[in-house]
Order: structure tokens, then C-alpha cells, then sequence
């Protein structure tokens, strides 16, 4: 490293125009190899200095007359080690930004020269595709993935494609998470993309992906539809190469990032129809890991997929149109002792009507999912139906969120038998007591507003209890 340091002192006697290009080559090559001496001894600072140095020489050789020399190959080499080794610099530095930008100028470089690895330069795509997204540049993340598919396309190598569906998957998850609060789901057309020379993107990547994002629109719930099954045929994608038998956990992190995608597609749209079947297809999707996983081996995931899978039938049953009164007797009598006045009174219920079967069955069997999945996901929380002595932080929300849905649901539940009501009625009021002691018990810094109606609701649903066995 001395010896280095010593032939780098020299070469500032020379003024950059008198030096050969054999010397600019050596000085670039020399200040590369002190910046990677100082990186393995962490000293990031130092190696950045090392590397301006580097950048300094090629800039001003570039500018002389002298760039027409034969060895400016051998300098356009050992510059583009010198972004290279920016790229991880400032990757250590934690800046993102420089980061990105010696990388696509490696990336570049290294495509420019016709000398490279089509497996490396994909790699490269992907680290610099994530940064675009994570920039919102959703255009540049999109032709740069794009590029890598196509580069990448003669190797066949299963890994890469299984990754670059994975990505792609979750671009356009994030982008329609990134673009929900506006209303808008139009990419910035004005954003200039930067393209490698003469690479001809693969036909059916480019017509199928790109053209599908310039399309999309709230105007049309059925463009907003067809944008995200595009991004669920590259989560498929991904499935089929990080199969569930082998790469478990990344075969259901990859599903649950395709929910979490379709949870995203039906705050877009108004039609109860189109909600529901989303839902249905959520269901579908993840019912059948529940059913395949051991909860003794990969027990967070199987928490996840319960909790999930009563999310997504209590939605349902709210989504079925049956006014909460169908059915029940046209006035109920609330005792005095319950009353504010003397004498018992019969109060009507306006919007009473028959119930309609047909809907009531559907609601109650959704409830039923509803209560079956909550209620296995509590009994991984609570082995032998103790209840645990200490909640992680990380379940706090997702504990108390189920006891209050539960107690909402078995207000759903529909039918003609009043007794079978009274029987609803009572456990929902069952499970507001409960979770008042639980608060009491865990004191949670979540819900408050929630968990302090908890006594007053208990209150009411026995009191509804009551009322209807006298009516």
C-alpha cells in the first residue's frame, strides 16, 4: 500500500495533459486498490477519497486529446471498477442516491462495453430497480426490471426469473399503495426514462407490462382490475418457481404479499359485487396454506394466515346487505328495572320485516369462518385455552382486535329463533366482559377508545338479552 501511496505522489508532478494513458490506467487502477484496502478496514471516508481521485484522473484524461489512445479501453475498464466501487462506498455511507447512481453507471458501462456477465448485470438491475421504486420513479424501476428480463432471458436461469417475478409483483403492489390516498393511478408520463443502447426490450414484456401501467385509471373500475391481475400473474410467476414444497416460508411470504395486494384492489372499487369476489379470491389463496402448514413448524406464518383469513370473512358478512332488525319480533319490552320509567314499555322496531333465509344462511356461514379462524388464531396465542401471562408486542393489536370482532360478530349471526338470538346476544355480551378484564389485565396502548365502550356494550347486549326472552 506504501509503494501505491508513493507512485500516486509522484504522479502529481505531471499535469494531467502530459501524462501517458498508460499512466492514467495506473494512477485509476492504484487508487482503486487503496479505496478497496481502506473498505475492508471499514474506513469508508478514506475509500471515498480514493475513488474521487480515481474519478478525477479519468475525467481529466477524457477531456484531453490524449483519450484516442489505444489504451483507453484498459481506462474505461478501470473506470468502471471505480463506480463500482462508489456504488458500494456510498452503499455504506447510507447514501442511497450516490449509491444508485454509481450503479446505473456501472451497469451502463459494463452493458457498453459488450464484455459481461448477462446474470451480473441483472443482479445490478434489481438493486437499481429497488431504488427507483423506493423513489416513487416507477417508469425507470419498471424498464430497468424490463431490461434485466431481457439481458437475462438466453441464461434461463430459473433463480433470476422466479426473483425479477417476485419484483415485479410487488412493484405493482406498491404502487398502488403508493397512489390510493390520491385517487390517481396514472404513472408520470413526464418522467424521462434512461435506456441502454440498442437493447430492444422483449416484445411481450414490454406490451404486456409497461402498456398495462400507462392504462390504468380510476375511471374504470375494470382497467384498475385488469392493471392488478397483471401484478398477480407475476406473483404467480414467482409461486412457481419458490414452490411451497422447498421454499416454504418465501412461497407463503410471496401469497401474503399478493393478499395484502388484492386487500389494496378492493378499497378501489364501490361494487359490493366486485368486493366480494376479491374476498372470495383472497380466501381462496390462503385457505388452502392453512390446511398445508404445521403450526408447530412455521407457527408466525400460520398466525398471520388465521388472523387474514378472519379479516377477510368478516368482511364478507359485513358486505351482505341484511338490516340487523329482519326477523326479530316487531317490539321488544325493556323491564323497569332496566328502564328510566315506572312501568315496563314496549318499544318498536320500525324496520322489522321477515327474514330473508336465503341471505340469512349466507351471512351465518361467513360469520361461522369468521368465528372458526379467529377463534384457531387466539388458541395459538393462548395454548390449552390458558391465557398468557405476557403479550409480545408485536400480537397486542391483532389479540385485542379479534376479542372485539368476535363479540361484533355473534351480533351477526341471523335467524327466526329467538332463542337462538338471546344466545348470540348473551356471548357477544360474554366476550365485552372479557376483553374489559383483559384490558384491565394487559393495559394495551391501542384501541383505548374501543376497550373503554367495552363495559357500556356489555351492558346493552344483556339487557337485549333479557328484553327478548320477556317479549
Amino acid at each position: 500500500m506504501d509503494a501505491l501511496q508513493s507512485f500516486l505522489s509522484l504522479q502529481h508532478v505531471d499535469s494531467p495533459s502530459h501524462r501517458s494513458s498508460s499512466n492514467v490506467h495506473h494512477i485509476i487502477d492504484a487508487n482503486n486498490t487503496l479505496c478497496m484496502a481502506m473498505f475492508e478496514r471499514d474506513d469508508f471516508e478514506s475509500a471515498e477519497q480514493y475513488l474521487r481521485a480515481a474519478e478525477a484522473a479519468y475525467l481529466e484524461f477524457s477531456s484531453s486529446t490524449s483519450s484516442s489512445s489505444p489504451s483507453t479501453g484498459d481506462i474505461e475498464s478501470a473506470y468502471t471498477m471505480t463506480c463500482l466501487f462508489f456504488a458500494q462506498v456510498y452503499g455504506k455511507l447510507e447514501q442511497t442516491a450516490q449509491s444508485a447512481i454509481y450503479c446505473e453507471s456501472t451497469l451502463m458501462r459494463k452493458y457498453d462495453s459488450g464484455i459481461f456477465d448477462p446474470l451480473e448485470i441483472a443482479q445490478f438491475c434489481l438493486q437499481i430497480a429497488s431504488y427507483y421504486q423506493s423513489e416513487c420513479r416507477w417508469r425507470q424501476s419498471l424498464y430497468i426490471i424490463a431490461a434485466a428480463y431481457t439481458i437475462s432471458k438466453s441464461v434461463q436461469d430459473s433463480q433470476l426469473y422466479g426473483e425479477i417475478s417476485l419484483f415485479m409483483g410487488k412493484l405493482f403492489s406498491e404502487y398502488l399503495e403508493s397512489q390510493r390516498d390520491r385517487q390517481s393511478y396514472m404513472p408520470d408520463l413526464s418522467e424521462e426514462v434512461v435506456k441502454f443502447k440498442g437493447l430492444e426490450l422483449d416484445r411481450e414484456f414490454e406490451a404486456s407490462q409497461l402498456g398495462a401501467v400507462e392504462l390504468t385509471t380510476l375511471a374504470a373500475a375494470s382497467q384498475v382490475d385488469a392493471w392488478i391481475s397483471q401484478g398477480c400473474t407475476w406473483f404467480t410467476r414467482a409461486l412457481n418457481h419458490f414452490v411451497l414444497d422447498g421454499f416454504t416460508t418465501e412461497h407463503v411470504t410471496i401469497c401474503l404479499e399478493r393478499d395484502h395486494m388484492l386487500s389494496m384492489a378492493i378499497e378501489c372499487f364501490s361494487d359490493r359485487k366486485l368486493k366480494k369476489s376479491y374476498l372470495q379470491r383472497r380466501a381462496s389463496h390462503l385457505e388452502p396454506l392453512v390446511k398445508t402448514l404445521s403450526p408447530n413448524h412455521f407457527f408466525s406464518l400460520v398466525q398471520q394466515l388465521l388472523f387474514t383469513l378472519g379479516e377477510i370473512y368478516e368482511h364478507m358478512a359485513d358486505l351482505t346487505t341484511l338490516p340487523l332488525t329482519d326477523g326479530l319480533p316487531t317490539s321488544i319490552t325493556i323491564s323497569a328495572a332496566s328502564s328510566q320509567s315506572n312501568s315496563p314499555q314496549a318499544l318498536p322496531i320500525a324496520s322489522a320485516a321477515p327474514l330473508d333465509e336465503a341471505k340469512a344462511t349466507r351471512v351465518n356461514k361467513r360469520v361461522g369462518l369468521a368465528v372458526r379462524f379467529y377463534q384457531q388464531f387466539l388458541d395459538t396465542l393462548m395454548p390449552n385455552g390458558q391465557l398468557p401471562t405476557h403479550l409480545e408486542e408485536g400480537v397486542v393489536e391483532s389479540f385485542f382486535r379479534t376479542h372485539l370482532s368476535l363479540a361484533k360478530l355473534h351480533q351477526r349471526f341471523r335467524s327466526s329463533n329467538k332463542h337462538l338470538l338471546i344466545a348470540m346476544a348473551r356471548k357477544s355480551a360474554s366476550y365485552y366482559k372479557l376483553i374489559d378484564t383483559l384490558a384491565r389485565a394487559y393495559k394495551p396502548h391501542i384501541l383505548k377508545s374501543e376497550l373503554e365502550l367495552c363495559p357500556e356494550l356489555h351492558r346493552l347486549l344483556t339487557l337485549k338479552a333479557d328484553s327478548l326472552e320477556k317479549s
